[in-house]
């Protein structure tokens, strides 16, 4: 599933930025994009959220993960068509780890505080 159907993101200056907080208290940055936009930025590495985004403003994580290639992950993950069922309409990015390790704290620092439903099993 995954990439079919994405679109170049346009007007990057107006990509909402979002605090998602982790369990060790800090705040980690992330840029909300429709799920049927790819970022300008996608061939890159970094921490991803699956987002059901409601018009109130509410936010769930409905999937968090880390990859060092996003294009190559979001090709054809396992949980999209799952994501897509719940609600999914945005994919939300990190870009602040520069390391596989950076990654796996984010994702670890979110998951313990979110625990969100495609994460669980």
């Amino acid at each position: 599933m995954g990439l079919q159907g994405f679109a170049p993101q346009k007007n990057v200056e107006r990509i909402p930025a979002v605090y998602w907080p982790g369990v060790s208290g800090a705040l980690h940055l992330h840029w909300a994009f429709s799920c049927r936009e790819l970022p300008p930025f996608a061939a890159g590495h970094f921490n991803y959220v699956f987002v059901r985004s409601m018009p109130d403003g509410e936010r769930t994580p409905l999937f968090i993960g880390e990859t060092a290639n996003f294009i190559e992950r979001m090709q054809d993950h396992e949980q999209w068509r799952n994501a897509i069922c719940l609600g999914m309409n945005e994919v939300h990015v990190n870009l602040s780890a520069d390391s596989y390790w950076g990654r796996r704290l984010i994702e670890s620092d979110l998951l313990q505080t979110h625990r969100p439903p495609l994460n669980r099993g």
